[in-house]
């Protein structure tokens, strides 16, 4: 019964469904009926592993013999190559140059030196210059000068030795008076008066050190003598002994330098008595001076930077009673664009001697009876700043500001006490200079070079009323041109500004200020140029022209210098 229900129920659910798809009419059954699930019974079989491991069957092959056909061509080895230095180019030993000029002026040269070593070097040179003529309206203004020495140097290991030993002789004229004045006392425009020759021998040793390992102690140790007299009967011995020592420290964090500069100076000078022009008495000079010096600093360099501080310690002994100075001895700079531009400012102090022969370096018309005082900073360092760099790796440049006080300053005035003016006593006084200089260089390897400095001075004198014949400025331009090492061309042109010097009667362009007569050096410009013509490695011309502008400037007050000048020549290699 309970079968036939449910065949019912499912015939009636499909008359439904057939009719709900033909007809939109709605159907409602209501019944009962009860419904019971059937016990289900589970399968009694267990599951098994499969193994799907594939048996591999064993294979069997063989090797059927068979030729091939091979051929063997050999190809030839490429033979080794040995590298070949280039033949050095061969130097000559020696040359020997000779020209003449204007002014009836010769000149002579003659240097030879070693070859090619490894272990020394050597040379000797012999020189000759001067004029057999005189300039007009002036004295008698010949002069030569002469020079015969040579140096050796020796390699070592670790050290480098070289020594020079050479003879100069100058010879000159006291010519800086006016032939034309009748009012000059005779006895001192000719004769002995009016000459002078001085003699110059000098011999010097240095022993530098060249240790690879920065931590080794290097040191660059020099000693100097010369002796130095003049016809007037002047003398000075002078002996030098100085050294550098400096060795680096490294630690973990910084690189440091620490260096010791130290020198000993000693000066014997002597003048006899001179006769005055009025018949006064003057004694003799005779003076030894004593000059020592210790300068350690640390310098400290990073990255961009470096910095140097130490202390300058100068000692003076002489008949006076002994003196000491200490400086400070620092500079800080900083590189900027990777070394394009680096700016610096520093202070540093020193004591420089003063020499008979430094005198007349500078100025060799000086009266022989001149005392000596050791120039130094008074009581402040000198300052400066500025900054240095590169353009391009053919241009660079420097320029600097500085300000310094000098004490035992030398002034050169005309001399009217020995002479007639035509020579220059020494005046010592304070000075403050102040100074900007600049430098500017071209350097295209050795064919083209161009070099420019120039100096801006300020000169404030305590006792004097100028800083006498010192520049307001000065400019100097040097270069070189070689073409196709055949053709050389020199040129350096010297601007000066004007110069004050003291004047001793009025005149022309004299003026007076405070009892003093004051004369002002006009600037010039003096311009040389220089030819040579190398017809080959042997054989060479040259030709120099000297103040190219014919300029009659006085560089020291009464002394004009020649006016245009040539000399040309010939040089032979040997």
């Amino acid at each position: 019964m309970k079968g036939i229900q449910l065949i019912a129920i499912i015939f009636l659910g499909l008359g439904f469904s057939t009719y709900a798809q033909t007809t939109d009419e709605e159907m409602v059954a209501i019944g009962q009926s009860q419904r019971k699930i059937l016990r289900s019974n589970k399968l009694g079989t267990e599951p098994q592993i499969i193994d799907t491991a594939i048996k591999v069957p064993e294979i069997k092959y063989s090797i059927l013999p068979k030729s091939i056909e091979t051929s063997f061509e050999i190809k030839p080895i490429k033979p080794a190559r040995i590298k070949v230095t280039e033949k050095l180019e061969k130097l000559y030993r020696g040359y020997a140059k000779v020209g003449v000029g204007n002014y009836t002026t010769p000149y002579a040269e003659l240097y030879y030196n070693s070859a090619r070593s490894r272990t020394d070097n050597w040379h000797i040179r012999g020189k000759f210059h001067g004029a057999l003529s005189s300039m007009k309206n002036v004295g008698v203004s010949t002069f030569n000068d002469s020079e015969l020495g040579g140096h050796y140097k020796h390699f070592f290991n670790k050290h480098t030795l070289k020594t020079r030993a050479f003879h100069e002789r100058n010879r000159l004229k006291f010519y800086g008076f006016d032939t034309n004045n009748t009012e000059l006392d005779s006895a001192f425009t000719s004769g002995d008066n009016i000459k002078r020759t001085f003699h110059f021998t000098q011999a010097q040793a240095q022993l530098e050190s060249r240790f690879k390992d920065s931590t080794g102690m290097n040191h660059n140790i020099t000693l100097n003598y010369y002796y130095l007299n003049d016809s007037k009967g002047a003398a000075e011995h002078n002996i030098q002994l100085n050294g550098v020592l400096s060795r680096y420290l490294e630690d973990r964090f910084s690189k440091e330098l620490a260096i010791a500069d130290i020198g000993l100076n000693v000066n014997r000078f002597a003048a006899p008595q001179y006769k005055c022009k009025y018949g006064c008495i003057d004694t003799s000079l005779a003076s030894t001076n004593v000059l020592f010096k210790l300068v350690p600093s640390i310098q400290t360099t990073g990255r961009d930077w470096k910095v140097k501080a130490g202390l300058g310690i100068y000692t003076e002994f002489s008949s006076n009673s002994p003196r000491i100075w200490f400086f400070p001895n620092v500079e800080a700079k900083y590189s900027l664009f990777n070394n394009i531009f680096t700016p610096y400012v520093g202070a540093a102090g020193s004591v420089t001697r003063t020499s008979f022969n430094s005198l007349r370096g500078l100025n060799p018309y000086v009266q022989p009876n001149t005392e000596l005082r050791n120039q130094h900073n008074d009581k402040i360092p000198a300052l400066y700043g500025g900054f240095r760099g590169a353009i391009s790796s053919t241009i660079s440049f420097n320029l600097r500001m500085s300000t310094e006080r000098f004490d035992d300053y030398a002034l050169f005035v005309n001399d009217t006490t020995y002479s007639i003016a035509n020579k220059f006593e020494v005046r010592y006084d304070k000075v403050n200079v102040f100074n900007v200089m600049g430098q500017l260089s071209y350097n295209k390897g050795e064919k083209f070079k161009i070099h420019a400095n120039g100096n801006y001075f300020v000169y404030t004198a305590s006792n004097e009323l100028y800083a006498w014949h010192r520049p307001v400025y000065d400019l100097t331009l040097t270069g070189i041109y070689d073409l196709a090492n055949k053709f050389v061309v020199k040129a350096d042109v010297f601007l000066i500004g004007h110069r004050k010097a003291v004047a001793y009667a009025p005149g022309e362009g004299i003026v007076a200020e405070s009892g003093v007569f004051v004369q002002t050096l006009k600037p010039f410009v003096d311009a040389n140029l220089g030819f040579e013509y190398r017809y080959n490695k042997k054989l060479s011309a040259f030709l120099n022209v000297n103040n190219i502008a014919a300029q009659k400037y006085q560089y020291w007050n009464q002394y004009p210098v020649q006016s245009i000048n040539i000399l040309g020549g010939v040089t032979y290699s040997f």
